[in-house]
């Protein structure tokens, strides 16, 4: 029996993904590709864009995550999970199915990424930020607790002498 089309050109867009990927140290896999300009170095035509897309991404668990949706000259980032079957076309339950648990945990790992990729870590971002409010807090304490003494029986203006 032949393969249909759509799955043909699903495993072989999977197969250029992870010729391109580059390994994380968890390790996974990502790929950082221009979509459309692969869809066309593979010969795969708009008509089974949309077929091939559903198959690799929305599949249960899907073969792929997009990361970073590529726009305006920024390349689309994927994470590969697995290749992708018959059972993905057919929408047929598959032994190898991801459990919520580590689907979410996946996810995380993910946005905690993307949110790096941005150019900003937002953890790391907050937590810079708590360290510099605490330290404000203890200056202003500081100089809080130095007026009070000032102003409790001596004058700066006459070199401390009490008034």
């Amino acid at each position: 029996m032949s393969e249909p089309a759509a799955l043909r050109h699903a495993r072989a867009l999977y197969d250029e993904l992870k010729s391109r990927a580059k390994p994380e140290p968890n390790g996974d896999e990502l790929a950082e590709v221009y979509m459309t300009s692969l869809y066309e170095e593979l010969g795969i035509s708009p008509n089974y864009r949309v077929a091939v897309r559903k198959i690799l991404f929305d599949s249960n668990p899907p073969c792929a995550i997009k990361v970073v949706q590529g726009a305006g000259g920024r390349p689309t980032l994927v994470y590969l999970l697995r290749e992708p079957n018959l059972s993905d076309l057919t929408g047929e339950d598959t032994s190898g199915r991801l459990s919520a648990g580590q689907i979410s945990e996946k996810l995380k790992r993910l946005e905690a990424w993307r949110l790096s990729l941005a150019g900003l870590n937002i953890v790391e971002a907050l937590r810079n930020h708590e360290s510099r409010l605490a330290e404000l807090e203890a200056q202003v304490a500081t100089v809080a607790t130095n007026e009070e003494r000032d102003t409790n029986g001596t004058d700066k203006a006459q070199g401390g002498k009490p008034r």
